[in-house]
């Protein structure tokens, strides 16, 4: 898992995906061909035996973030998130740019009016407190415009893994595992930039490419919590690959997915589907470039998405990474 930690721990929201990329490309390098689009997508082609159909795989680089905004005179930052981030998991949060760090903070329970306590927490009532004296020094130091990021954070307990950006450094490292592994046909993988800000990356990338089919390597939301016993979670850590067949952008190919469902059950692969239509991925833009392109996802699960510490089981990921591997022997052909 050192390499995991190495992509989880450095720090690359959407549009500013540099420091991950870097990664890859040491881990890459000499493999495959690489190159990278206009839009900043890192492109790997592998060849091996010729199939019929242009077949991608897709995980994104980027991860959930913050952009400072404005300051006020007292040196408080304001913020706008990168992606999808629920204010209710901010408050008392550490956070980093660069060497600088800072904790998010709110106006204190007891100067809140009763009508206040019953309103729904929003970023706008957040601000970041960098220790700054006022604002021309905040300015100084970290300009407006600069990118902010959860703490990074990695352990393992168990077979559980708590880290930052989980989302979706686990699919990038399953990526890098396939393209080690020397795929039996030609391959193509796409480390995509600005998924959590609008797929835009997967898009520009797919349609470049031609895409035929397309594979989406995630992180999906868990949404296991104690108070449900599991009963309503979406899916569940350790319950093995979650093979998608529809999420809130996304109809799946139904060959696909019974060709996945198939491969998972001949090679012994512990799989799961969502109980719950719900969230999203590449796969929404992937699916409608150019003359369209079918679609399959597998997906890692974990809890806490988008918080600054998310929750996945190790087996799960060598349950998509050997579902992926299984089901590139066999697609477009």
């Amino acid at each position: 898992m050192k390499l995991l930690k190495r992509l989880c721990t450095a720090n690359g929201i959407s549009g500013r995906e540099e420091n991950i990329k870097s990664i890859i490309k040491k881990e890459i390098s000499g493999l495959c061909d690489i190159s990278e689009d206009r839009f900043g997508n890192l492109i790997a082609t592998v060849h091996g035996k010729k199939r019929d159909k242009r077949v991608c795989y897709f995980a994104h680089t980027d991860e959930v973030g913050f952009i400072i905004s404005d300051y006020d005179e007292q040196g408080f930052a304001r913020f706008v998130n990168v992606g999808g981030i629920d204010a209710a998991v901010l408050p008392g949060k550490v956070l980093c740019s660069g060497r600088r760090k800072g904790v998010i903070g709110v106006c204190p329970v007891h100067l809140l009016s009763a009508s206040d306590k019953e309103t729904v927490l929003k970023s706008e009532d957040l601000f970041i407190d960098f220790g700054f004296e006022d604002k021309k020094q905040a300015e100084k130091r970290l300009p407006v415009g600069s990118a902010v990021y959860f703490e990074p954070t990695f352990y393992q307990a168990g077979n559980e893994i708590f880290a930052k950006a989980l989302d979706d450094r686990i699919g990038v490292r399953i990526m890098i595992d396939m393209i080690k592994s020397k795929p039996l046909y030609d391959t193509t993988f796409v480390f995509t930039c600005c998924e959590e800000t609008g797929t835009q990356g997967a898009e520009t990338a797919a349609y470049g490419l031609n895409t035929d089919i397309g594979v989406i390597l995630e992180c999906t939301t868990s949404a296991q919590t104690p108070d449900e016993n599991g009963g309503k979670a979406v899916t569940l850590l350790g319950g093995g690959a979650v093979i998608s067949y529809r999420d809130n952008g996304t109809m799946y190919d139904t060959e696909l997915f019974a060709l996945a469902t198939f491969v998972a059950e001949k090679n012994g692969i512990k799989w799961q589907t969502k109980t719950l239509v719900a969230g999203g991925n590449d796969a929404s833009a992937v699916q409608k470039t150019a003359y369209g392109a079918s679609v399959a996802a597998f997906s890692v699960a974990a809890r806490n998405l988008h918080s600054a510490i998310s929750v996945a089981n190790k087996n799960d990921y060598f349950s998509v990474l050997k579902l992926a591997k299984a089901f590139n022997d066999v697609i477009g052909l």
